[in-house]
């Protein structure tokens, strides 16, 4: 049994536009939905099957598939910490 592994390049431009729309909740988080208008280009690949037109970004209309959810942490916060505690800060993904 053979396993082939393809790299391919693919060079996009994207512009971020996007907003949230939050509620502070008595925990102090803040939790709500962001609202995405951001675009991205295909300027280049060296696959063909990634060259695709680009074509307007329209968000999921069901907003609870884009959530938001801010929670203050102390300083003594590294990256390292935040991942391991991920599970007990922030609710699962949600399924699409």
């Amino acid at each position: 049994c053979r396993q082939w592994i393809l790299f391919y390049r693919l060079n996009i431009a994207r512009r971020e536009i996007f907003s949230y729309r939050v509620f502070l909740q008595d925990n102090r988080n803040l939790v709500g939905e962001v609202y995405d208008r951001s675009e991205q280009l295909v300027i280049g690949t060296s696959s063909p099957l990634l060259k695709v037109p680009n074509t307007p970004f329209i968000q999921e209309k069901d907003l609870s598939l884009s959530p938001i959810i801010l929670v203050p942490v102390d300083q003594s916060y590294d990256c390292k910490r935040l991942m391991k505690e991920r599970k007990k800060l922030f609710p699962p993904n949600p399924k699409p």
